[in-house]
């Protein structure tokens, strides 16, 4: 593996490295992150920076790897190698805080309003269970989040739709932090936020859509609009 290598050499959109008539995904669960349990980032497999995150041991990941590009198959059938959410209660939050942070690294906000950088954000994770997330405000001009989503799976589009959440929603735009709650134009946001949400996964969807349309009738007392309709028919529930 080349010591270079980390997360932001994988455009999380470039998928299967620019390269799509080589490397195929029909199963979907071949596009991972590789982290070891001190949370250093490791590479990623054959498709790129999306999906379900790993935790191997450098070791392994250098086995079932060349030139810093693992293979999804070997490096997943090996016994070294577990998924990210499932074995989280092995980590310390430290190690969970610098995945969660790199994962978060370089989300593009929604309606092309930049990137997420590391520095800009502070992502701690907490074990109350009482939200899925929890913005805690501006310091330093650094914003600083709670994580402690129980509700989905850990994978990169999840994450970072959070990070889109907390960071741009709550605390960039300052939506439903005053009296005039605009909640739900975070959840529209999220669901605009078209890359990301096409690679969420069902659960996490329903999730976002099942508030979106709360919060929307609430604040507006409108109609939901109708361009959301067969999205809330078919993720909702």
């Amino acid at each position: 593996m080349q010591d270079t290598l980390n997360a932001q050499n994988f455009n999380r959109y470039s998928y299967c490295l620019n390269n799509p008539l080589k490397f195929v995904d029909p199963s979907g669960w071949l596009i991972s992150p590789y982290f070891d349990i001190k949370g250093n980032f490791l590479g990623v497999d054959e498709n790129g920076f999306f999906g379900q995150i790993f935790i191997t041991s450098k070791e392994t990941f250098n086995t079932f790897s060349k030139d810093g590009i693992g293979d999804s198959k070997m490096l997943q059938k090996s016994g070294d190698t577990k998924e990210f959410y499932s074995y989280r209660s092995k980590l310390t939050d430290n190690a969970i805080n610098s995945i969660l942070t790199k994962i978060i690294d370089g989300t593009e906000l929604p309606y092309g309003e930049g990137k997420l950088k590391e520095g800009e954000f502070n992502v701690k994770f907490t074990n109350d269970y009482s939200s899925n997330g929890e913005y805690k405000g501006l310091q330093n001009s650094v914003h600083h989040f709670d994580f402690s989503v129980t509700n989905y799976e850990w994978t990169v589009e999840n994450i970072s739709g959070t990070a889109i959440h907390e960071i741009w929603g709550h605390g960039i735009k300052g939506y439903a932090n005053r009296v005039e709650d605009k909640h739900h134009l975070i959840y529209g946001a999220q669901i605009d936020d078209s890359q990301n949400w096409k690679q969420s996964t069902n659960e996490y969807k329903g999730f976002v859509l099942r508030h979106y349309e709360k919060y929307y009738k609430e604040e507006t007392g409108l109609q939901f609009p109708n361009k959301y309709l067969n999205i809330i028919k078919k993720y909702k529930h």
